[in-house]
């Protein structure tokens, strides 16, 4: 008995018939594009990266700046204006399917995505120097008196001030305090903790407990009641 013969697909004729298509074997698969349709994706995927790209970047800046809120609303507003008119524009666009449209845009999202998760996570970990809106209300503290020290910038949505300061002892005091006192941090708008002794080079993490739009901390020294130490402020971070 005969084998019946398959008929030959449409899609795997050449220009000279299904014989051409056979031996050359270029014929087209469904949905392939061809070069020029892989031109155009590429440049649409190229438009949709430095478009989004510049969204995410302008979103970043206004987040360095401290608001996060308007950064937040830019970036939502923005993105759902932009996939609204690439929609529109892809419906109305001859030269490629919608179907295209959607995947260059996607290839670009999952790119942008990335990227700009990453820059995000860097710069909320990234501590916030402030060491030059910090000051001390005084430079030399004597056995349980304090010293003010007051941070005029706003904390945000930071968690902690990390502080670095240097010490030595005053002349004016009759006994060391370096490495024999210690430094006890006071106010409401740093939590409770205990106090840390006091070293010629001493850094510390304060936990804020809701300050307002600057901080303030008391520095009381305790030690020996004719001990005198010198404070300098070397840097004042905001941490999260």
């Amino acid at each position: 008995m005969a084998a019946e013969s398959k008929p030959v697909r449409p899609d795997a004729a050449g220009p000279d018939g299904p014989e051409a298509g056979a031996e050359s074997g270029t014929g087209a698969r469904p949905g392939a594009l061809d070069p020029e349709g892989r031109r155009y994706f590429s440049v649409l995927f190229v438009v949709h990266l430095v478009l989004m790209l510049t969204l995410v970047g302008v979103a970043i800046a206004i987040v360095s700046i401290g608001d996060s809120a308007t950064a937040l609303t830019f970036a939502g507003g923005g993105f759902i204006a932009y996939v609204s008119a690439m929609t529109l524009y892809a419906r109305r666009d001859e030269r490629q399917e919608v179907t295209q449209h959607l995947l260059a845009f996607l290839a670009a999202f999952l790119v942008v995505a990335l990227v700009g998760g990453a820059s995000w996570w860097f710069l909320a970990a990234r501590p916030e120097d402030v060491s030059g809106d910090a000051r001390l209300e005084g430079d030399t503290i004597g056995a349980d008196a304090t010293v003010r020290l007051v941070v005029d910038a706003d904390p945000g949505d930071n968690d902690a001030l990390r502080l670095t300061f240097t010490a030595r002892d005053s002349v004016a005091g009759a006994t060391p305090c370096l490495r024999m006192g210690k430094l006890r941090f006071l106010g409401g708008d740093i939590e409770a903790m205990a106090p840390v002794d006091l070293e010629a080079t001493l850094t510390t993490t304060l936990a804020l407990a809701d300050p307002g739009p600057e901080v303030a901390v008391d520095l009381q020294l305790v030690g020996s009641a004719d001990c005198r130490v010198e404070l300098t402020l070397e840097k004042a971070e905001y941490r999260r």
